[in-house]
Parts: structure tokens; sequence; C-alpha cells
């Protein structure tokens, strides 16, 4: 009786210190998960005026957009300028930092006469920097 008494509660003994340490590891895993944010950047010709640039968080976590640069194969400035910004195809205002949570896209438009000159883009957000070739 005593031994089978005894089995029980080594048994109960297990079980919570089990959950105690899923719980634990739980916690590390999903703090850590939940700061990652990974982008994917592409930019496009859409006319030799326009260029479209789009920013997918492929991660989980959130990331801030900063702001964009749009610049000839050499690095210097061309006459190219953000006109209109959409999160998942909400317009946005360019003039504050643009929040993208894990999953969201944003598309940007920049248009004028340099833009036939653009060559990459350059998005500057809180992670860092992150840089696409323009697609003619």
């Amino acid at each position: 009786m005593r031994s089978g008494l005894s089995n029980i509660v080594w048994t109960i003994i297990g079980v919570v210190l089990s959950v105690i340490v899923a719980a634990i590891l739980w916690v590390f895993v999903s703090n850590s998960m939940g700061s990652y944010s990974q982008l994917l950047v592409s930019a496009s010709e859409v006319t030799p005026s326009m260029i479209q640039a789009t920013v997918k968080n492929m991660g989980l976590g959130s990331v801030t957009i900063l702001g964009f640069n749009i610049t000839n194969q050499d690095g210097g400035q061309v006459s190219c300028y953000l006109t209109n910004a959409y999160v998942d195809g909400v317009a946005v205002s360019l003039t504050n930092p643009i929040v993208l949570k894990g999953g969201d896209q944003l598309v940007v438009d920049a248009e004028g006469s340099g833009c036939v000159y653009a060559y990459y883009v350059i998005v500057k957000t809180s992670d860092g920097y992150y840089s696409t070739v323009v697609n003619a």
C-alpha cells in the first residue's frame, strides 16, 4: 500500500515540475519570438516617373519605418519623392514613422522626373537599414 501511494506522489511531483519547466520555457520562447521581425523589401518602376516600393514584415514583432532614400547607381540622390503610403491598403501619413506589425505590408509610391534614374531604394527602420534594387 505504501509503495503504491509513493508512486502516485512521485508521479504528481513529476507532472507539476514538468508543467513549471514548460511554463518557464514558454515565457522565454514567446518573448524572443515576439520581438522577431524580418522585412522583405522590393521596388519596381511603374512608369519612368514613378516607382512603387513594397515593404512586408515577415516576422512576428513590430518594426518602425523611419524613412526612405532613393538613389542612383552611384548612391547619389535623385529627384524622386514619396507621394503616397498604404499599410494593408489603408492610406497612412508619410510625415510620421510607420509601424508595421507582423504580417503587415507597406506600399509606397514615389514620383518625379528623377525616378527614371533610381537604382536603389533604402529603407531606414528601427532595426537598421534594408535595401533593394529597383526593377524596371
